[in-house]
């Protein structure tokens, strides 16, 4: 009885690790699926069209900065057809400037007040 109810036991903590890890599969797959750029386009340059254009989605100017735009992968790509669109965006010719961007990870310094100086 007792090897019955470890088996039990030992089954319900397999199927909570594997349930735990297909959630979290999805949260990072729903997090890092997108492809977003911070992009400077020439002055005059409809961003919407560009983006469109080029297979992205544009998300708005970056606050108040003039003809900067973030622009979004419009969808799920293989990493060789977002390298290719990517070169196609840089190479027109209303693009200025263009860069990914990525989450800063930040990490606070413990301020230790015992240490003397």
């Amino acid at each position: 009885k007792e090897a019955l109810e470890v088996r039990e036991e030992s089954c319900m903590r397999v199927f909570v690790l594997i349930s735990l890890i297909v959630c979290f599969s999805f949260v990072i797959m729903a997090s890092g699926s997108k492809e977003e750029y911070a992009v400077q386009l020439e002055p005059g340059t409809d961003p919407d069209a560009f983006a469109e254009r080029h297979g992205f989605k544009n998300l708005g100017q970056v606050g108040s900065l003039e003809n900067y735009y973030r622009f979004e992968l419009k969808e799920t790509q293989r990493r060789e057809d977002v390298d290719s669109l990517v070169a196609k965006l840089q190479s027109a010719r209303e693009h200025k400037w263009s860069e990914k961007q990525v989450p800063k990870v930040r990490v606070r310094k413990e301020h230790n007040h015992n240490n003397e100086y």
